[in-house]
């Protein structure tokens, strides 16, 4: 029979699985190794009868999974390895059951919870981990917990049932799971972690926007985004939740949710750029569009399948359901770079979104792949490829007629994959997006846009090349390029709608 103090470590397991401590841990691993009685009275009562189970409110599919999150957890130390490994041969053995008693504590139960005997259960162990960790912060990013509230950084801070994370004016972060599930929070959210519901991996989300991209859940254990208008659960996919006091909006790039307003007894099955929106009630489902808002929007590119007459090809360059450049270039009208030029000297804005993939790693110059210039030494901004990373130059009355001091590196591209970037300047801030995760945040391009020239717009190279214009190989999908900032909202909404996965 477990010693009073096995059994109160038991039931604490039961109550707060969090609340164990690796040294009350390491007791219950003891004592299942050195009394064989032990384990035979904990690997009963997986036989115990379903009603039992209904009565005592435990969800014994979920057993496997809770030990499988405290396993991982001690996997983290070194120091414990060989317990871990200890505690699974025994779980392994095979023990003759006990006669089945008709009284049952709690820690009979909570035994099932701390073996999930057979090994089976091990086979769920990849997919198991409720603790998400901090992985990146731009901007405020408060961590509020009962103890008080504190600003987070980016430096791995794991995240537990009951903390609340609210990002600010301008603010975002980024969790990550460690099966590999990315949770992004756009600027004036409030989201709460619940690691104490059976059913998976559950977020609260009282407003602002988030976006993941959930890896393959158990489908009996979908990992959930409940808000104060609906409920949405997911297996595996690419979505973002859009979430107000009146109503929540699910865009869904990839896979399938299921979503349900909480007054509602009807679940709809929103699948790949489909929304739905619910304010309590009976969700509506619509198809996402690209862009999500064509304010102040100067250039849209969208391959099919007649090239527009206006377009002018230079070199080596293929035009289908996508732009091929093979090393050659694609001249836009000279009218679009001119309404282009004058409305951002207006507004003192600029975005440029693309849905691009980078051939090789090797380009330098750097190879231009968006450019609104004359030659190499004079231009407005540009998009560029130089080896494994993404650079911008934006000319402001600081910056230089070439827009080189300085010269931004956005962001890392060492695949050959298809990627949806996103550069937004705004009166001297620089934000990039790459997948709809915030990557990069600059303050280093001060000064305005009313230097500007009237430029050529350009795909693929210089519009007057020469021995230092770079050509650029890779493939445009779609192009956008926007007189105004797009918000991090907008930014997750489109990413949706262009689904690059």
């Amino acid at each position: 029979m477990p010693s009073e103090e096995i059994q109160r470590l038991i039931g604490a397991f039961v109550d707060d699985r969090d609340g164990l401590t690796d040294e009350q841990y390491r007791q219950l691993l003891a004592a299942a190794r050195e009394d064989v009685n032990v384990l035979r009275q904990l690997k009963s009562q997986l036989a115990l009868d379903e009603s039992l189970a209904q009565l005592m409110a435990v969800d014994r599919a979920d057993f496997p999974a809770q030990l499988a999150q405290r396993v991982r957890d001690l996997d983290r130390d070194d120091d414990l390895q060989q317990q871990v490994r200890e505690m699974r041969e025994l779980a392994a053995q095979d023990y003759a059951p006990a006669p089945r008693r008709r009284g049952v504590g709690r820690w009979m139960l909570a035994a099932t919870l701390l073996l999930a005997v057979g090994a089976a259960s091990w086979y769920v162990l990849p997919g198991v981990n409720d603790q998400p960790r901090v992985v990146r912060v731009f901007g405020q990013v408060t961590l509020l917990r009962s103890s008080g509230k504190t600003t987070l950084q980016a430096n791995d801070e794991r995240l537990r049932s009951g903390d609340r994370v609210l990002t600010g004016d301008r603010a975002f972060a980024v969790l990550e799971y460690r099966d590999g599930t990315r949770v992004s929070l756009a600027s004036g959210s409030l989201m709460e972690i619940d690691t104490k519901f059976r059913g998976g991996k559950t977020m609260h989300v009282e407003r602002g926007a988030v976006a993941a991209v959930v890896a393959p859940q158990p489908a009996a254990r979908p990992m959930r985004f409940i808000t104060p208008r609906a409920d949405a659960q997911v297996v595996g996919t690419e979505l973002l939740l859009e979430v107000s006091s009146q109503q929540t909006r699910l865009n869904v790039a990839e896979g399938k949710v299921e979503l349900r307003g909480l007054g509602s007894d009807q679940a709809l099955l929103v699948g790949r750029r489909q929304f739905a929106v619910t304010d309590g009630g009976d969700a509506e489902l619509q198809s996402l569009v690209w862009p999500a808002s064509g304010e102040r929007l100067h250039v849209l590119v969208e391959p099919g399948e007649t090239q527009p007459a206006e377009f002018e090809t230079r070199g080596n360059v293929g035009w289908d359901q996508f732009i091929k450049f093979r090393g050659g270039s694609l001249l836009l009208p000279d009218a679009l770079g001119k309404r282009l030029t004058e409305s951002c000297r207006e507004s003192e804005e600029l975005t440029v979104e693309l849905l691009l993939r980078c051939d090789s790693s090797h380009l330098s110059g750097p190879a231009r792949i968006v450019t609104l210039s004359k030659d190499a030494y004079s231009r407005n901004f540009t998009v560029g490829q130089e080896r494994e990373h993404l650079v911008f130059r934006l000319r402001t009355t600081t910056t230089g007629e070439n827009g080189t001091n300085p010269e931004l590196r956005l962001c890392r591209i060492a695949d050959r994959d298809l990627h949806h970037l996103v550069v937004c300047w705004q009166r001297g801030e620089l934000t990039c997006y790459l997948d709809g995760e915030r990557v990069m945040q600059s303050d280093r391009l001060g000064g305005d846009l009313s230097n500007w020239s009237d430029h050529y717009l350009t795909l693929g190279d210089e519009w007057q090349t020469g021995p230092r214009s770079g050509t650029w190989r890779g493939e445009l999908h779609a192009v956008a390029i926007y007189a105004r900032t797009l918000a991090g909202e907008e930014v997750l909404r489109n990413f949706a709608a262009l689904s690059p996965h």
